[in-house]
């Protein structure tokens, strides 16, 4: 995908950790351009080479191509919130992708 944003050399970056129901947690970096979320990379702790860790790294590889080419924040986390696994945190996030999109809206 070509958006024609130029990344450059260092971005202003936060990383909140989020249990999840699963028992693992996950490491969320938010990565900001002058103010705008540009980039989204996810790591779910144990999950390296498996297709949950595959999926979690596709959905902030997309996120983070529309959030550079000019799509906002609302319209990843109204994709993605509201997502539900087997085992959700109750009160909190219904998944990774619950959590993931809850996350973006909260440090944008």
């Amino acid at each position: 995908m070509t958006s024609g944003y130029e990344r450059p050399d260092v971005l202003m970056t936060v990383t909140p950790r989020v249990r999840l129901g699963c028992g693992r947690v996950m490491y969320v970096r938010i990565s900001s351009d002058q103010g705008r979320i540009v980039e989204v990379i996810a790591c779910v702790s144990g999950e390296s080479g498996t297709c949950e860790g595959a999926l979690v790294e596709a959905v902030c590889r997309l996120a983070s191509g529309w959030l550079q080419a000019g799509g906002t924040v609302e319209d990843v986390s109204r994709a993605i919130i509201g997502i539900r696994c087997p085992q959700p945190v109750i009160g909190r996030h219904l998944s990774c992708m619950d959590a993931l999109g809850k996350g973006l809206v909260t440090h944008e």
